[in-house]
């Protein structure tokens, strides 16, 4: 098999760069062991559990909340806790940030749902999506679990925040114009943070050490 070459030599200078190709390599050996050794004790599949964990830590997306809000202006929102995210295999962070206007005036119908995605960018630019034609397009959804299934993927570079789920008062609602006062200028206005990746913290592997020495080698031995 032909092993991908490591951008930089393991060890002091090792970087996601590098992990992500070490990663892919021992992924390549494991499932070729996977396959070589089927039906055996399960100790190729604790391996390959292990790798899958690993490659997890190096995939785009929100890594801890920035804690949407209710800005104290209530036409806008907020983040009220530092955001860390990942895109490109590099990782930022905002700092809690007030006064965030909608990117558009998205508009919701009287008395119905919309769902509004709030997606941050590697400069820290936060913008808000919506998953209709235009981001002016009406949206008139009878739940909010309608509303919040139409949500739009981030935009290309952007990873998701969250996002707002807004019910209409009986005159409608219209972002930037409209505030987001329960009960006021809205019904409700639920602000909904982003799932954070799944942080790998080891795996539990019952007959299983792996480890990984200074020049790259992976290293198996019975517990």
């Amino acid at each position: 098999m032909a092993l991908r070459p490591l951008p930089v030599r393991v060890g002091p200078q090792f970087d996601e760069g590098s992990a992500v190709v070490w990663m892919q390599n021992a992924t390549d050996l494991i499932n070729e062991l996977v396959s070589d050794r089927a039906g055996g004790d399960g100790f190729a599949a604790n391996v390959k559990t292990l790798l899958n964990a690993l490659q997890a830590t190096f995939q785009d997306g929100l890594l801890s909340i920035g804690t949407l809000a209710i800005d104290t202006t209530p036409e806008d929102f907020q983040t009220t806790t530092t955001a860390y995210y990942r895109i490109g295999s590099i990782q930022y962070s905002k700092t809690a940030t007030s006064g965030i206007s909608f990117t558009a005036a998205h508009p919701i119908t009287a008395s119905k749902y919309g769902s509004i995605l709030v997606q941050i960018n590697a400069a820290g630019t936060i913008s808000t999506l919506i998953g209709e034609a235009t981001q002016t397009t009406t949206q008139a959804y009878d739940s909010a679990a309608e509303a919040e299934a139409a949500l739009p993927d981030p935009a290309s570079g952007n990873v998701a925040l969250g996002y707002i789920t807004i019910l209409a008062t009986g005159s409608g609602w219209t972002a930037n114009t409209d505030d987001m006062t329960d009960a006021s200028d809205v019904t409700t206005a639920t602000f909904n943070d982003g799932t954070p990746l799944t942080a790998f913290t080891g795996a539990s592997l019952s007959d299983t050490i792996v480890s990984m020495s200074e020049t790259g080698t992976l290293k198996l031995e019975r517990g």
